[in-house]
């Protein structure tokens, strides 16, 4: 009964972590220079998806990112905080963009990438992953305020 009570505290403990480890905070970006990064395809349980990967300049001022950088809400990013945001795409998602950066779409990539292209102000809301073998980023949960 005590290995059982025992397990059973563990387990509630893990679970505890797991929900703290992904709870997300609001970011807020501007697109544009310095901000770059692939598009990588992915197929999950037979459903194409997209990763985005966006690596950004750390920004100094909160909530006032000049081009390229990205900033929390209350603070500047530290400089042993990641530069780089990963955000996988839901369902059928499709973006496109003219030659003179026009962008049409649907879905929330569509909000993401038009911010970078336009280099217009977007917000995400992130958490960060820290895998020992990958270096440190940030995922993103949600894209807008």
């Amino acid at each position: 009964m005590k290995n059982f009570v025992a397990l059973w505290l563990c387990s509630i403990t893990s679970l505890g972590n797991l929900a703290l480890a992904d709870q997300s905070y609001p970011m807020i970006c501007q697109g544009g220079a310095g901000m770059y990064g692939p598009v990588d395809a992915l197929t999950l349980d037979g459903k194409t998806s997209a990763r985005i990967k966006l690596t950004f300049k750390r920004g100094q001022t909160a909530r006032n990112p000049l081009p390229g950088e990205c900033v929390w809400m209350d603070r500047a990013i530290r400089s042993d905080e990641p530069n780089r945001l990963s955000y996988l795409t839901a369902g059928n998602q499709s973006v496109s963009i003219t030659h003179n950066g026009i962008v049409s779409g649907n879905g929330p990539v569509k909000y993401l990438i038009d911010g970078l292209v336009q280099r217009k102000y977007f917000y995400v809301h992130v958490y960060q992953v820290s895998v020992p073998t990958f270096e440190p980023f940030f995922n993103v949960t949600r894209l807008g305020p």
